[in-house]
């Protein structure tokens, strides 16, 4: 039977030549916390060190009321740092790292042993957990006869049968191909929402946040830079940063008549009045940013905007797809220049990103992204559907 699940509280410092992490983070008992942001952000690290494979700098780390690292912490008690095996953590990263001469049976099993179960009841528990995850009469194979998608539902179900009070989940998916990643990642969601275990999930895919967590934390350079609910972030982020991370273009501007003046000039909108802002809870009066979806049940076209006087300070977003890029200047309004910086996959097509502060993102069919005149650093011209500019208040 799985244990009450138990909070998680970190506020540590590591300092590794010229990167530092410096971070406050804490999950409820029962939650899903993603921690996400670029390579180099410091989202590896912070897991390391709450599963006590990193020492940080000076911080402290907590499962419920126990401490288990405290580091520099001055005027205060002796230092604390728990090894990892006694912190009752479970970790589960890219690599399934499962035991090559065991089977999968006595993979899962070994966990269990090493917390005192007996060999028998951990071997009947290791073939619940395997036909929990799917694996249902694969017992008896060992890794090298299993895919690499079964490998990594052994590894899940190892992790989540030692019943941790915490678990660590390290970018679980990147090993994975484009068709067991779906599979793996709401197999992780269901099982550790039906155990009830409050996780930390690491990724550099913001999918992963909206499927797995209750929250998210978008980490840049070491440092924190938003925490909210995921419907909440990933809808109406805060910063050009995260707004480029999930894939919204962002601006600030201020009101202007029927647009809102901004660092790529005067853009208009849609019906001479600002689109209701998801995070507002209005409905935009054209088709609404992807992440937008998450948000609650939005209110009829047109109703509950949020008030931006003339003149007044705004944020501005709409989506990459809203925006269509040109060789020449194109007719019609919210057409601005904009230098290519580089070309990227994106969801069905090819994501475009532009130079500037901030850069801004355009979304082209494969076929609108073959001409020449789109290589890195060529000039372009951009123009922005004006239904798909949505305004709300500056912070």
């Amino acid at each position: 039977m799985t244990a009450p699940a138990t909070g998680v509280a970190a506020a540590v410092r590591v300092e590794r030549g010229h990167f530092t992490l410096d971070v406050e983070l804490d999950v409820s008992a029962g939650e899903v916390l993603a921690v996400v942001g670029p390579n180099a952000s410091g989202k590896s690290t912070f897991l390391h060190v709450v599963a006590g494979l990193v020492r940080p700098s000076v911080g402290t780390v907590r499962v419920g009321e126990r401490v288990l690292t405290r580091r520099g912490q001055r005027g205060a008690e002796p230092d604390v740092m728990v090894a990892p095996e006694h912190r009752g953590i479970g970790l589960l990263g890219q690599d399934p790292l499962l035991f090559p001469h065991l089977s999968a049976t006595e993979n899962v099993a070994f966990g269990l042993r090493s917390a005192g179960l007996r060999a028998g009841p951990a071997r009947e528990r290791a073939r619940e957990w395997l036909t929990k995850v799917g694996l249902d009469g694969v017992g008896d194979r060992r890794p090298s006869a299993l895919s690499g998608g079964q490998q990594q539902r052994v590894a899940i179900a190892r992790a989540l049968a030692a019943e941790p009070a915490v678990l660590l989940l390290d970018e679980p998916l990147a090993a994975l191909d484009a068709t067991a990643a779906p599979q793996i990642r709401q197999l992780l969601a269901e099982q550790v929402r039906g155990t009830g275990t409050t996780a930390v999930v690491v990724s550099h895919d913001v999918l992963d946040a909206v499927v797995l967590a209750d929250h998210v934390a978008v980490l840049r350079d070491g440092t924190l830079v938003e925490r909210g609910r995921c419907a909440d972030v990933l809808s109406a982020p805060r910063t050009a940063f995260t707004a480029a991370l999930v894939g919204t273009n962002l601006l600030a501007g201020h009101r202007d008549g029927t647009g809102v003046r901004t660092a790529v000039g005067v853009l208009e909108v849609a019906g001479g009045r600002a689109a209701a802002d998801p995070a507002g809870g209005g409905a935009p009066t054209g088709e609404p940013d992807a992440t937008a979806r998450l948000s609650a049940p939005a209110a009829p076209a047109g109703r509950g905007a949020p008030d931006v006087p003339d003149g007044g300070a705004c944020v501005v977003r709409f989506r990459p797809s809203a925006v269509e890029l040109f060789e020449a200047r194109p007719d019609g309004p919210n057409a601005f220049e904009a230098t290519v910086r580089w070309l990227e996959p994106a969801t069905g097509g090819v994501r475009v990103r532009l130079a500037g502060a901030p850069e801004l993102l355009a979304d082209l069919e494969p076929a609108q992204a073959q001409g020449e005149w789109l290589r890195p650093g060529g000039r372009v011209w951009a123009r922005v559907d004006p239904a798909a500019v949505h305004l709300a208040p500056a912070a």
